[in-house]
This record gives structure tokens, sequence and C-alpha cells, in this order.
């Protein structure tokens, strides 16, 4: 535990560096290199190197085992003058009783924030599958991943691991923004972001006591999304762009979250 919130510390410093560094090198260093510094950290968090700290655990002081002394009169009336004999009885020694450490309060407290935090999210997730896997409709496309119309979104979206979909709201698109959302979850297939999600949020999770931590995940969830755009308009025409930007604002104006950063979203879309 000593181990984790030393971690948490020293991270906490580098992140609010980075926080304040990359705004404004966001024109010399890509996405694709600032969600990698995000991957990176996300995993000195999940897998901390031991730490040797000299220090032991706070222990609440604990009651030392004493015996119990009572004292009770003779049952014979005692005679004018004589003084009342009294007798010590001692009472075996209890076995060694149980206490906690603040070392273990701390421990449990952070162990029921980091399953809870977890937890909900993918208690979330699994809802939000159940929900659209009982509305999804398959439709014919050109695209290598399976393509669902589920009229509960607001948004295209990309979701699931291990058979990985797109849902669309409607199938009121045209043939070119078609062609642009279609291209876009695709690229954050191959990209793997679906997993780089599921790691920050693991990350997320282990530090949920930490608020940079958070900030952290918000902002490479959102370096994910620019890294996915420069892929796909990589080597692209004028026209291409600009039929990708309409298409991106216009699946944007209605866009709603759902539960886990499973999906190709950003936060902040």
């Amino acid at each position: 535990m000593q181990d984790l919130l030393m971690i948490s510390l020293t991270s906490a410093v580098v992140i609010a560096l980075l926080l304040l560094i990359l705004p404004h090198t966001e024109k010399r260093y890509s996405a694709k290199w600032r969600t990698i510094i995000w991957i990176v950290l996300a995993i000195r968090l999940l897998v901390p190197y031991r730490v040797n700290l000299p220090s032991a655990p706070i222990q609440i002081p604990r009651v030392e085992d004493r015996p119990i002394v009572y004292t009770y009169e003779t049952p014979s009336p005692a005679l004018p003058g004589q003084q009342t004999e009294e007798k010590q009885l001692f009472l075996p020694e209890a076995e060694n009783t149980v206490s906690i450490t603040l070392y273990d309060l701390v421990f449990i407290i952070w162990g029921i924030g980091a399953i809870g935090f977890f937890g909900f999210h993918i208690g979330g997730y699994l809802v939000f599958v159940c929900k659209v896997r009982k509305k999804e409709k398959p439709i014919e496309t050109v695209c290598d991943l399976p393509v669902y119309i589920c009229t509960e979104l607001t948004s295209p979206m990309l979701y699931g691991y291990f058979k990985p979909r797109i849902l669309l709201p409607h199938n009121d698109f045209s043939e070119a923004e078609l062609a642009v959302i279609l291209r876009h979850e695709q690229m954050h297939c191959k990209r793997g972001d679906l997993w780089v999600k599921l790691l920050l949020l693991a990350a997320n999770a282990m530090h949920w006591f930490n608020p940079l931590v958070h900030l952290m995940v918000r902002r490479a969830n959102r370096d994910l999304e620019y890294a996915c755009d420069d892929a796909v308009l990589r080597g692209t025409d004028m026209e291409f762009r600009k039929t990708y930007a309409k298409t991106i604002l216009k699946t944007m104006e209605d866009g709603a979250h759902t539960p886990l950063a499973v999906y190709a979203k950003g936060d902040d879309e």
C-alpha cells in the first residue's frame, strides 16, 4: 500500500507538469506521441516498482492483556471489629485479540473504492451491451466490421473487445458521410483504442483517490480521438478532409455519453 501511495504521489507531480506543458507543444508533438506518453504513465500507475521505506506503518495502540480481578466478601458474617476478608479471582488471560492498524484501515478503504469504481463502470457497460444487443439490427456495408443500427443511440460508436462492431444511430447518412464514419471507427479498432481505454480505466480505478489521475484519463481519451483523426486524414485530399470535418461535427451535435469508455468516443466530444 505504501508503494501505491508513493507512486500515486510522484505520478501526480508528473501528470501536473504534463498537463501544463503539453498544451503548448501540440504543434510540435502529434496526438500519437501524447497518447503514447499517457499509455506509459498508465502502465506505470498499474505496475509500481517496490520502494523500501524506512518508516513502519502507524499502528493503533493496543490495550495490554491484564488479568481481571474481582473482589467479593466471604459469606460468613464478620464478628464485631473483624474486617471483611477479600479474595482475588484471576481469570485466565484471553487469547491474542484481533487488532486493526491504521495501515489496514487505509488498505480496506482503498480496496472498497477501487473495486467500487471499476465495478460501477463495468456494470454500466454490461447493462449497455444487454440493452443495445436487444435492439440492434444489422445492415449491409462494405466495412470489414459488422455494422448495426440502434435507435437508442444518438451518435456512431465502436464497442466490443473480442468481437468489435460498429453501431449507428440511424441509416440516414449519405454515402460520403457513412464512408467517413466507418473509416473513423475502423481506425479506432485497428489502433486498439478500446483496450487503451480499458487500460486507462484500470489505472483510474486503482488511483481513484487521486484527482490528477482523473484529469489524465480525461485528457488521454481526448488525445486518442485526435490521434485517430490524424491517422484517418493522413494522405487524404482536401475534399475528403472537408467531408470528414462536417461529418464529425454533425455526429457531435446530438452525441451523448454512455457507460464506460470502451467505445471510440472521447470524453470531450
